[in-house]
């Protein structure tokens, strides 16, 4: 998302667009801040954790919700609730983000046996060998990267670059992740916003396994919200 794209979001009134009631659970705004709620916590075995950039960023994706839903002329549904043509906000997982590839070879965050270099990220390692240089967005669906979470304890990959519709944007230093048990949370300056195609890539420094996760949101109609395979 350049400046000017993200300057015209800022402008907008979330709480306005999206006032509509969804009765008896408050109005849209209501709805989609109580889903951002759960979307940015994280339960571990011994306490609570919280996604920096979706916390620091909520404003900004209501605000893109809100424009959404003012080009797509649809109401904002709960997730558990929406039907085909409603609009709805749920968490990334790697079930979006087929890129046409059949759901047999679809990967989930996990890569084994990295070589130092760089290795793909979206489109995964098997969509890349399958021919797929980015990911395209529907019509009807935008994604939105705020943090991106290590699993794995040992650090491998060290920098992170985002290839937005069309633009791409300048590497990220991920040496400075925030160390949260064994997990490497690292927050962006501000979010990815993609409603054309995205590409994400990372620097491998050092050789072994990643299970580097992005953490964000995805708005959709209903009829896009992908199934458990």
């Amino acid at each position: 998302m350049e400046l000017e794209e993200l300057s015209r979001i800022r402008g907008i009134n979330a709480s306005t667009v999206l006032s509509r009631q969804v009765a008896p659970l408050g109005t849209e705004y209501q709805v989609s801040l109580d889903a951002l709620r759960g979307m940015k916590t994280i339960r571990l075995s011994n306490r609570e954790i919280t996604l920096p950039g979706l916390e620091r960023h909520t404003p900004l994706i209501l605000q893109t919700l809100a424009e959404f839903k003012d080009k797509k002329k649809r109401n904002v549904q709960p997730l558990m609730y929406a039907k085909a043509d409603d609009i709805v906000i749920e968490p990334l997982r790697p079930e979006q983000f087929s890129a046409g590839a059949a759901p047999t070879i679809l990967d989930n965050w996990i890569q084994a046996g990295l070589v130092a270099g760089e290795t793909p990220v979206l489109p995964s390692v098997t969509q890349v060998a399958d021919a797929a240089t980015v990911i395209t967005c529907d019509d009807d669906e935008l994604f939105i990267f705020t943090d991106f979470i290590e699993m794995k304890p040992n650090i491998t990959i060290t920098a992170i670059q985002g290839e937005i519709d069309g633009s791409l944007y300048n590497s990220l230093e991920m040496r400075l992740a925030m160390i949260a048990s064994d997990l490497q949370m690292f927050e962006l300056d501000y979010p990815w916003i993609a409603d054309i195609n995205f590409d994400i890539d990372a620097k491998v420094e050092y050789a072994g396994d990643s299970e580097l996760t992005p953490f964000g949101v995805h708005i959709c109609l209903g009829k896009l919200i992908a199934g458990i395979t």
